[in-house]
């Protein structure tokens, strides 16, 4: 069975190196991005560690985004990029 896209953009299918940072910038975790879109991304993290409501999604371009996880499953998270403040 299908299950519907609930997402609001579309996604682009990536293979992206990441990092996750929070902590005011001293705790990172290594990420690989897996399909991105304006509002978010769908991330694989090593064992799904203890990932913080909110961080710093860091692409491996530079680009930073505010974000927060939507969604956890065993071998990836979703996340939703937040709005900068």
């Amino acid at each position: 069975v299908m299950v519907p896209d609930r997402r609001k953009e579309p996604r682009m299918r990536v293979l992206r190196r990441a990092r996750l940072v929070f902590r005011q910038g001293h705790s990172a975790i290594d990420c690989v991005i897996l399909d991105l879109s304006d509002g978010g991304a769908r991330i694989r993290l090593s064992g799904l560690l203890a990932v913080p409501r909110a961080f710093e999604l860091r692409l491996d371009t530079g680009v930073t985004y505010p974000a927060s996880v939507c969604y956890r499953q065993p071998d990836a998270a979703g996340v939703r990029f937040l709005e900068a403040s």
